[in-house]
């Protein structure tokens, strides 16, 4: 299977595309041609490498000729991008990939949405694909998520199958913004928890979802759905950030003000303008109970998650240990 994969020098895309590249598929690689907030590393040893503009869907389907599947990572996740940018690239620009994915013949277009497309300031446990969250969802880089992915499930046909992974908050081993994020909250004073982080938190190692674009892949029948995608273990937030910033060689994290303190200090901050909204988004993330029902994928797609978050923990540890420490991967960065 040849295959071509958007947004491939960033933090899922990167271990994508080297994954699937271990299990035999054969993978073409994108990348913006410029782009601050993306490692500018050398080229991979195998396969393809293009650069281009995500603007420009012709440039899209010449990239993409020749190959079977299109998976779409490319977005905007930096926590202080303004809501144009963000829809700019997480809406219009998947609105491209997919015309270039027509165009190239592709049969098969699997869009990297997320579990933030539900994100609202209520616990969401056991939550599936057919609860939908009551009004918008919470902050810019969800509703922006929400939308895209909303163009993808309406964008499914006969000649091109079209589905939208839902992966829980992301972890593992692999460069890129969100690392980036966590390595400069974590050496300012360690990871910050709303309350004593006894809520249940959803995550999803890079593995799980590596595995999970695999069987999305050869799955049938699948066009026009969406996947929670998680690792399956009902960790509570904590116990979790814990081990996180111990993998990462992290100061413990910090416990705050209950949830509902913080998050009125917060909401008066950013009133105030003296702070973004995207900690606010962050605090709902980390501060409310999430736990999704993944039945669907495993009924649908074929796939369960295989990597615990004990094993996880212990190859991300070694691979940063490899990398020199965190404060050495925040200099690569």
């Amino acid at each position: 299977m040849r295959i071509v994969i958007s947004g491939a020098s960033g933090y899922v895309g990167s271990y994508l595309a080297s994954w699937l590249e271990s299990q035999g598929v054969s993978v073409r690689r994108l990348r913006r041609i410029q782009s601050p907030t993306e490692t500018q590393g050398p080229r991979p040893p195998e396969g393809d490498w293009v650069a281009l503009d995500l603007g420009d869907p012709d440039e899209l389907a010449r990239a993409a000729e020749g190959c079977e599947a299109f998976v779409h990572c490319a977005a905007r996740v930096e926590r202080k991008a303004s809501p144009r940018e963000l829809a700019a690239t997480n809406v219009a620009g998947t609105e491209n990939a997919m015309n270039a994915a027509k165009a190239a013949g592709i049969t098969r277009f699997i869009h990297m949405s997320c579990a933030d497309v539900s994100l609202v300031d209520e616990d969401r446990v056991y939550w599936d694909e057919s609860r939908e969250a009551a009004g918008e969802a919470f902050g810019a880089y969800a509703r922006s998520k929400r939308l895209a992915e909303e163009l993808v499930r309406v964008s499914d046909s006969a000649e091109m199958s079209c589905i939208a992974l839902r992966p829980a908050w992301l972890w593992g081993p692999s460069e890129g913004e969100l690392l980036r994020a966590l390595l400069v909250e974590g050496l300012s004073g360690g990871l910050e928890l709303p309350g004593r982080g006894h809520n249940l938190f959803a995550t999803t190692h890079l593995q799980n979802l590596a595995s999970a674009v695999l069987h999305a892949l050869r799955a049938e029948g699948i066009g026009g759905q969406c996947f929670y995608i998680s690792d399956g273990e009902p960790w509570e937030a904590r116990p979790f950030f814990a081990a996180l910033s111990s993998a990462l060689e992290l100061p413990k994290p910090r416990l705050g003000l209950s949830y509902a303190w913080s998050r009125a200090w917060l909401r008066l901050r950013v009133a105030m303008k003296m702070q973004d909204g995207s900690s606010l988004e962050e605090m709902v993330r980390r501060g409310r109970s999430t736990w999704f029902n993944l039945q669907n994928a495993i009924s649908h797609l074929g796939w369960q998650p295989t990597l615990s978050i004990d094993e996880g923990m212990k190859s991300l540890a070694s691979w940063v240990r490899s990398q020199g420490g965190a404060k050495a991967l925040l200099r690569l960065r």
